[in-house]
Parts: C-alpha cells; structure tokens; sequence
C-alpha cells in the first residue's frame, strides 16, 4: 500500500512537470503564430482535418488496442496535418479538445486527463516551434517547390513529435505500473508507437493531396485505411504467437 501510495505520488508530479510544459510550450507557439499572422491558411483543409481528427478520435470502432500499451487512433496523422498546414496552435487546440472531449465522456481520472492534455500539446507543440525555427511559417505548400529546409521542417518536426509523445507516454505507463520498459514494450507498446509513426509518416502526404484536390480525399481515406488494416494485421498475428 505505501509502494502504491508513493508511485502515485510520483505519477502525480510527473504529470504537473508535464503540464506546465506543455501549457509553457503551447503559449509559445500562439505567440509565434499570431506573429506570423493566418492570412495563408486552407480553412477548408483546415476544417475538413479537424472533422476527420474527431471522428478518428471520438470512434472505438477505429482504434487498435495494443494491450497494457492502450490503444491508436488515427487523430495524429491529421493532428500533424493541421500542423503541416501551417497553424500548429490550432492543432493544438483541435487535439487537445477532442481529447478532452473523449477523456471527459468515458469518465476518465482527472490526473490521466490532465496528462493526456498536456502530452498532446507538449507533443505537437515542439513539432510547431521546429518548424517555425526553420523558417516554416505558412505550410508545406506555401511555396511552388520544396525547400530543403521545408524538407527537414516535415520529417524532424514528425519525429520530434513521435518521440516526445512516445518517452512521456512510456514514462507515466512505467511509473504508475512500477514496470521497467522492456515489460511495457513486450505487452504491445512497441507496436503501438510504430503505428503511430506510420500514421504521423501519411500527414504530408495528406497535406499534399488535399492542397492539390479535395477530390483526392477518397484517396487519402483508401490509404489510411490500409494502413490501419496492415497494423490490425500485425496485431492478430502478435497475438496469436503470444498465446
């Protein structure tokens, strides 16, 4: 009982420590933002994102459930979309409340609400400042060709975002279950995040074809869908060697 009381503790100032940070890195990027002013932004992509965000967020029917791990949803890629369209803060903002939204309806714990709030927006909001540190202030497609900096903005500002998401969330899993890494990661977590490493990979991609056509988003639903088929897959086939 006192070992529980103590991790909880502990869980319990790791979440705070996240959620100043994120609030810290969040004001951040709507000062950087509102600097750089909106007038660029695709509102329709930009509402037609944060639809299909909800929707992939708020649908059990499209998550993966990967164990101790929890489960994937599709709402990063078209969070990280919206970021690539050039308003990382209205991403955030989008993220955050379908979230809170999801947490608030399935009467999650106050403290795994506060900590997936503030790891959505730690998570999406140093993707943001790294693209506005390259220079990357209106889009991916602002400009009739690719910049090499546009280039690195896109595959470092995923990878920021995949690897800060992934060490919080294994960080608050590990210390609230009083479990080493290696544990977490052979219950399913491995694959979870590669999903969402896949899912981050098809934002541009999204981005792209959105900017070029709305006629190309049944396009982008027939991939995201055989991506999730492909994951779904390799679950099935996890679990049938694990049992």
């Amino acid at each position: 009982m006192i070992e529980e009381r103590s991790r909880t503790r502990v869980v319990a100032a790791f979440v705070g420590a996240v959620g100043i940070a994120g609030a810290s890195l969040f004001a951040v990027l709507v000062h950087l933002d509102l600097r750089h002013g909106l007038d660029h932004m695709n509102w329709v992509a930009f509402s037609l994102f944060s639809i299909l965000l909800f929707l992939g967020e708020t649908q059990p029917k499209l998550w993966m459930r990967f164990g101790e791990g929890g489960e994937v949803t599709p709402g990063w890629a078209f969070a990280y979309a919206l970021v690539l369209l050039g308003s990382p803060s209205g991403a955030v903002i989008v993220m955050v409340l379908t979230n809170l939204f999801v947490d608030v309806r399935h009467r999650k714990g106050a403290l795994k609400i506060v900590f997936n709030v503030s790891q959505v927006a730690a998570a999406l909001s140093l993707g943001g400042l790294l693209l506005h540190a390259l220079g990357v202030h209106e889009g991916i497609t602002g400009t009739d060709h690719l910049p090499l900096r546009v280039g690195f903005g896109i595959v470092g500002g995923g990878l920021l975002i995949f690897i800060v998401n992934g060490l919080l969330t294994a960080s608050v899993i590990c210390l609230h279950q009083g479990i080493g890494l290696v544990t977490m990661m052979r219950s399913g977590f491995a694959l979870s995040m590669a999903v969402d490493g896949a899912l981050l990979a098809l934002a541009p991609v999204f981005v792209i074809a959105i900017e070029f056509s709305i006629l190309m988003l049944p396009l982008l639903g027939i991939t995201s869908f055989l991506v999730f088929h492909s994951a779904r897959t390799a679950l099935k086939r996890e679990h049938e060697a694990n049992h």
